[in-house]
Parts: structure tokens; sequence; C-alpha cells
């Protein structure tokens, strides 16, 4: 800043000069403020200082209040069950306890009496219509027909109006039983 004596005009470097006909007024202003003129000066950095911390506090907060929420809905869940007082409950030993040792349980053998399907691959040297237990099931080739274990009744229409074959078969659960080939 250039102040020149006796006229108590300022200059500011890279002011530009005023054209001729304009009343230079900078003469008038009293006393000199040359914080103004200091491209550095941060008028509104306090405020902004404050504002920030306000919305660390406020988030900061808000965590705390989600916390204890949290808390609270886990701890109070229970209604008097054994997750509210901290007990364990009797049965837990059992939920948790490890895989029975392989001679010690199920054998394969029962594995397949329990399953919950057998299968029964019918083929035909023509169009043929498959029933089993009187239900339409489709047409041949079945590979693979899954079936409830048991006893069932395969009624098979023949590509002529006329033509029908009957047979019995046994699905046992978890295996294939004898295949049908059946010849018109």
């Amino acid at each position: 800043m250039i102040v020149h004596q006796g006229t108590g005009r300022v200059e500011i470097p890279g002011t530009p000069v005023l054209p001729e006909g304009v009343i230079d007024l900078s003469d008038k202003v009293l006393p000199v403020d040359t914080w103004m003129a200091n491209p550095d000066t941060d008028l509104l950095r306090g405020h902004r200082m404050r504002g920030l911390r306000n919305i660390v506090i406020g988030v900061a907060a808000l965590g705390v209040v989600i916390a204890v929420g949290v808390w609270f809905l886990q701890r109070g869940s229970g209604d008097g069950d054994e997750r509210s007082s901290g007990a364990v409950p009797a049965d837990a030993a059992v939920k948790h306890a490890p895989p029975p040792a392989p001679d010690a349980g199920i054998s394969k053998d029962d594995i397949l009496a329990i399953s919950r399907w057998g299968y029964l691959t019918i083929t035909a040297n023509q169009k043929t219509t498959i029933f089993v237990d009187g239900k339409n099931i489709g047409e041949t080739p079945m590979t693979r027909l899954p079936l409830a274990p048991g006893p069932k009744k395969i009624k098979a229409i023949g590509p002529k109006k006329n033509q029908k074959k009957e047979f019995d078969a046994t699905i046992l659960g978890g295996q294939d039983a004898d295949p049908i080939d059946i010849v018109w």
C-alpha cells in the first residue's frame, strides 16, 4: 500500500487508475483499513470452524444415541427369557453338539430307507403314454423319474387305441428301480 504525503490518498497495488472525470473518494476513508487490502484475510474462518465443530459434536452424539438404543433393544428384547437374564438355556449343549462318530449312528441303508424319492426309468420302442397310480405322468422315454417310495401300478397306453400294458414296480427310497422296457 502506498500513502502519499499530505493527500491522504491510498494506492493499492493492482488497483486501476481512475479515468479522468471520476472523483477519487479514497482519501475520505479514515482510518485506513489495511486488512481489507490483504488477500489472506479470512473474516469467516472462526465461524466456519465453529460450524465444523458443531457438526462433529452432532454426529458423535447421534452415534452414541444409536449405540445406546441398539444396546437397550438387544438387552430388552427377551422379555424375561434366557438372553436378558444372562442364563444359558438348558438345551444349549444339544444345539451345538459335535456330529456323531461315523460308526455310532445312522447307516447308509437307513439314509436310503428314509430318502424322499426313488427313481424309475421307462423306455418304449414307440410313443407311449405312462400312468403311475392312475395319474398321467407323460410320454416315453422317461429317465430316472422321481417317485415316492412304495409299490406302484404302472399303466402304459400304446400308439394304437386298444394297446395297453400294466406293470407293478416297487420304488425304494434313494435307489433306482429295475428299468421297464416296453415293446409294442
